[in-house]
């Protein structure tokens, strides 16, 4: 296998951990939005948004920790704006 695919495919991990992570914080957002909007407390949201945080920070602080560098970073990137798509398209 080329140098170039191996990198490619050493940034599948990554690119899963970002889309996964992506895929829980705009569940967390749509699920704190609805109970808003629907009369609820702002509490809730504000411990969402805690959570949500949480989520993204943990992950990028893995994918730090696991040493994946700036090519892991950014592929976690393009899989939270695939999940951003995909929320998107289902809402």
């Amino acid at each position: 296998m080329s140098e170039g695919l191996e990198h490619a495919v050493s940034l599948v991990p990554a690119l899963a951990a970002g889309f996964g992570a992506g895929t829980l914080y705009f569940a967390l957002l749509w699920s704190s939005v609805r109970h808003l909007s629907g009369g609820g407390s702002g509490w809730r949201f504000v411990l969402a948004l805690i959570l949500r945080l949480t989520v993204v920070i943990g992950t990028l602080a893995g994918l730090v920790w696991m040493g994946t560098g700036l090519s892991g970073i950014l592929a976690a990137m393009l899989g939270v704006a695939l999940a951003r798509l995909l929320a998107s398209r289902l809402v």
